[in-house]
Formats: C-alpha cells, sequence, structure tokens
C-alpha cells in the first residue's frame, strides 16, 4: 500500500448490516458489524446471535485480525400533527436518551 500506514496495524475492519446473511458472512471473515436496522429486537437478537456463531471458526482477511464489535444505531420517530409539534413532544426523551448514552 502506498504511501505507507502510520499505524503499525492495519485498522478495523467493519462492515455495514441488516440483513442475518450479511452477519453471517462478515462473522465468516471476523469483521465488525455496524447494524442500523429498522426491524424488531427479536430479529436483531437472531444477527447478533448468527454473527457469534459464525465469529467462532472466522478466517480473517491475510494481514488483519478479527474484529468482533457489533455497533448499533437506534433512531426515534416521533409523529404529530406538525413537524414543530413533534420536535416539541420529542426532544424531552430524544435528550435523555443521548445522555443516556453518553454516560457509558
Amino acid at each position: 500500500m502506498w504511501p505507507r500506514l502510520y499505524q503499525p496495524q492495519f485498522p478495523e475492519i467493519h462492515v455495514a448490516a441488516t440483513s442475518l446473511e450479511t452477519h453471517i458472512e462478515a462473522g465468516k471473515i471476523g469483521t465488525g458489524v455496524m447494524n442500523a436496522s429498522p426491524f424488531a429486537w427479536d430479529y436483531l437478537e437472531d444477527c447478533i446471535k448468527a454473527y457469534k456463531n459464525a465469529l467462532r471458526d472466522a478466517q480473517p482477511l491475510s494481514g488483519v485480525g478479527v474484529t468482533d464489535t457489533i455497533s448499533l444505531g437506534v433512531f426515534g420517530v416521533h409523529c404529530a400533527r406538525t413537524r414543530a409539534v413533534a420536535l416539541e413532544e420529542a426532544r424531552p426523551s430524544s435528550l435523555g436518551f443521548a445522555k443516556f448514552l453518553m454516560s457509558f
């Protein structure tokens, strides 16, 4: 690779995934998973279990280690009569959720 990397190791690789199949394929090659699935929690749990099962026998890409990181993007939706009303009603819970996430 040119120019040469500044860091001694290759950066971790992640794949964006929403399907069960992509979670399995990511696990097989030892890449991390970024999930922003709009599906139910049960489906997400199935995806994570499938990823972890496939990760057990991972065959990573040459020169790249196994990345066993799972991230999840969660987006809130609030419906109201107008956009202004929706923003006003959703603001307290949205800010509370953001504060909760920042506490980790």
